[in-house]
C-alpha cells in the first residue's frame, strides 16, 4: 500500500445534524456544508458560523481560493468571501 493508514488518526468529529448533508468542501481547518437552504463553516468539528442567504435546499459547494461557490436547487449561485 502507497499509504501508511495506521498513522490515520480521527482529528475531528462533527455533532451529528438533523438533515442530510449534501455537500462539503473544505479549505485547510475549516469544512462548509451544505444543510437544506444553509451552509454551515465548521472549524476542527465545532460549528462556528451559518451562511444564509439560500432559499432552495444548497447542492453544490466548491472553493476557489479564499471564495466559497454555493448553487442551490433553484440554480442560485452564491458567492462568499470565507477568510
Amino acid at each position: 500500500s502507497q499509504f501508511k493508514t495506521r498513522k490515520l488518526r480521527l482529528r475531528a468529529a462533527s455533532p451529528t445534524l438533523s438533515s442530510r448533508v449534501a455537500a462539503m468542501a473544505a479549505l485547510g481547518e475549516t469544512t462548509f456544508t451544505a444543510n437544506r437552504s444553509r451552509v454551515l463553516v465548521w472549524v476542527r468539528g465545532k460549528l462556528t458560523r451559518e451562511l444564509k442567504g439560500h432559499s432552495s435546499h444548497v447542492q453544490l459547494l466548491y472553493i476557489f481560493g479564499t471564495l466559497l461557490v454555493s448553487v442551490d436547487k433553484d440554480n442560485m449561485l452564491l458567492v462568499w468571501d470565507v477568510l
